[in-house]
């Protein structure tokens, strides 16, 4: 058994780390062609996250929050259709919809004051 054992500068082409006994890895920078699995979960440590692939669908399983209180975001949806879309300004504190809207379900009041 080797105790501690250490590749600065090499290349390992066609060699599996870790698929006997899994272990901690720190990298610079990974690579990968295909399907990446992160079966913990991910941490991104910057101020942009992407997702590219044939589809680019992403699917969030748990609540996606968009901001903070008191320090939100912009965020956009975009419709099929070109030119539809509904968008948040955090400074304005407005939604803004292009495109038909439709509600269902009870409306406050409110909106249904303003509907009319």
């Amino acid at each position: 058994m080797i105790p501690s054992f250490a590749i600065t500068g090499a290349t390992l082409d066609n060699s599996v780390i870790g698929g006997g006994t899994p272990a901690a890895g720190h990298f610079t920078t990974v690579g990968a062609t295909g399907i990446a699995s992160l079966n913990g979960g991910i941490t991104v440590n910057t101020d942009k996250f992407i997702v590219d692939g044939t589809t680019g669908n992403t699917t969030v399983a748990g609540t996606l929050a968009v901001g903070a209180n008191a320090a939100g975001s912009n965020a956009t949806f975009y419709g099929a259709t070109t030119g539809k879309s509904m968008a948040w300004n955090a400074v304005a504190n407005k939604l803004t919809v292009t495109g038909d809207m439709e509600v269902t379900g009870r409306a406050p009041s409110e909106i249904l004051y303003w509907m009319r």
